[in-house]
């Protein structure tokens, strides 16, 4: 603010007497106008930062970075299990989150981070899911694109951590429960599995049948094939009655009895990087 200040100088010059005769000179008084001009101090605001609703969270487990927020978008890259990500936004329904993981932005399904998501966390547009879904069950296609030729036990081409095939996620479904007759059993059963996202595991569950006076006990051969990407991280578990081994790309055989007459067997993929294998179980007498 300036500060303006006037002084009047009146100043009434009385003549001195003159040195002779004592004369009395009058002078016309002179106004003097002084302005003085004060420079404030700078008002300077105070630098407010706009708030931001980011926030730390840390995967529960290796997921998908995907392009945006459904199974059926591409995978960006994966993060591992434990590592932080900046979340700065979130879909309508709060299912999934934007995050930011070493440069990338993408998106992971809120299941799949612990930590506290901020109250205003702002509503993101996700792109639209792209044509690499295929058709239906989740972004899932009819068949994997990558696949590796049985090569023994538990024996696969070494997968790469982000491929086509990893995008690929198996859908939910449920455990399967096969009758099996002693005498004559020839059955094939298939399904998939993914890791991280989706179905991640199956089981199937054999009843055996067809014991009778004659037949009192038997065995079954069970042979597991598995292709696609990620065969190596596939864990198997059943119980072989020859010591053969349980695994995928693996025979085995179980002995049966009429009182013992279950077979339970378990495919699991739940570590290694991200992964998507098609099984197909043969039982034969």
């Amino acid at each position: 603010m300036n500060i303006r200040i006037k002084f009047l100088l009146a100043t009434l010059l009385v003549a001195a007497l003159a040195a002779c005769g004592g004369v009395t000179a009058e002078v016309t008084p002179e106004v003097i106008y002084i302005e003085v001009t004060s420079t404030p101090e700078s008002e300077v605001a105070p630098v407010v930062e706009e708030g931001s609703a980011a926030a730390e969270m840390q995967a529960v487990r290796d997921v998908n970075l995907r392009a945006g927020d459904s199974t059926g978008h591409d995978v960006l890259t994966v993060v591992p299990g434990g590592a932080s990500v900046e979340v700065i936004g979130r879909n309508s329904d709060g299912s999934w989150l934007q995050v930011v993981y070493r440069g990338a932005t993408g998106w992971i399904s809120a299941s799949f981070l612990e930590g506290t998501v901020p109250a205003d966390l702002p509503v993101a547009q996700a792109p639209a899911a792209g044509g690499g879904g295929g058709g239906g069950g989740g972004g899932q296609p009819a068949s994997p694109t990558a696949t590796t030729a049985a090569g023994g036990n538990n024996q696969a081409a070494n997968p790469t951590a982000t491929t086509a095939a990893a995008a690929q996620v198996a859908p939910a479904d449920s455990n399967i429960s096969v009758d099996a007759n002693i005498k004559n059993q020839s059955s094939t059963h298939s399904d998939v599995i993914s890791y991280p996202d989706g179905d991640t595991q199956d089981r199937v569950a054999v009843r055996v049948s067809g014991f009778d006076s004659n037949t009192t006990s038997g065995e079954l051969r069970f042979t597991l094939t598995c292709t696609g990407t990620g065969v190596g991280n596939v864990k198997v578990t059943a119980v072989s009655s020859n010591g053969g081994n349980v695994g995928c790309n693996s025979t085995w055989t179980a002995f049966f009895t009429n009182v013992n007459t279950n077979h339970n067997i378990t495919i699991l993929l739940d570590n290694g990087p991200a992964a998507y294998v098609n099984w197909t179980l043969l039982i034969t007498k």
